[in-house]
């Protein structure tokens, strides 16, 4: 785990929306965006939109429903930033 994404699950201990996370960390728009995928793509994040987990089968996908959701760390995300 990298210095920034170990910065972002330390602030998805509580659930955020993007524009959240904007404001809260010093990562630019477009690498907040790369790095939130990548994290969902590693299955140390989730995606919730209307408080439900579900599932980004793609970029395009994750980019057209980015207003609507929200991230919170998950279990895998939680051991992985505890092994830090």
């Amino acid at each position: 785990m990298n210095e920034e994404e170990f910065e972002l699950i330390d602030e998805l201990y509580f659930i955020k929306n993007f524009n959240q996370l904007r404001k809260d960390t010093l990562i630019n728009e477009q690498n907040l965006i790369d790095l939130i995928f990548s994290l969902v793509q590693k299955k140390w994040v989730k995606c919730l939109e209307n408080e439900n987990e579900i599932e980004i089968p793609n970029m395009d996908f994750f980019i057209q429903h980015l207003k609507s959701l929200s991230f919170n760390v998950s279990k895998e995300g939680l051991k992985a930033h505890h092994n830090m």
